[in-house]
């Protein structure tokens, strides 16, 4: 959106990306939203952007004044997570989307070790409220239960493990 891509050009934009499809934002960003060189080159640089608090100065860096409206409020959050000593547990990931077409701000994916797999998501989703007559702001999170189960017999078994050693 920062960008100035609207409407289906978007849509089909963030399906590429979502894919991680980096080959097809090359080659279709131009005709599908009439992108240049630079705005394509800036979207694959952005979402290939993973690790801590230097992916958003990285990010800063490579997009500027529009990246850094972007990222305010995720630099806020992060901030807030160094204060709590819990940012080194957290990777921030730019090129991270849910397929899910109801999300309008920051989503987040929670993974353990033990499982390998994502254990639970979620994220802001402002206009889905909406959608059903109600217009609030909203955040939300689901955790797949199968899997946390799985994650937490893994800890006991490595738990039981240690005391036996």
């Amino acid at each position: 959106a920062e960008l100035g891509v609207e409407g289906k050009a978007n849509d089909r934009i963030l399906d590429r990306l979502a894919a991680h499809d980096l080959v097809a934002i090359e080659a279709e960003a131009g005709d599908l939203a009439g992108l240049g060189d630079d705005e394509r080159q800036l979207i694959v640089q952005l979402s290939s952007l993973r690790g801590g608090a230097d992916v958003l100065e990285k990010a800063r860096a490579i997009g500027g004044v529009a990246v850094e409206r972007a990222t305010s409020r995720l630099a806020e959050t992060y901030a807030r997570l160094v204060e709590m000593g819990i940012a080194d547990r957290v990777q921030l990931d730019l090129g991270l989307l849910r397929d899910l077409g109801y999300y309008t701000g920051a989503i987040l994916e929670v993974y353990d070790p033990a499982v390998g797999q994502i254990i639970g998501g979620g994220g802001r989703y402002d206009a889905l409220l909406g959608r059903f007559g109600r217009p609030l702001p909203a955040a939300g999170f689901a955790l797949y239960i199968e899997r946390v189960h799985i994650a937490q017999a893994e800890e006991e078994r490595l738990a039981r493990k240690r005391d036996a050693s």
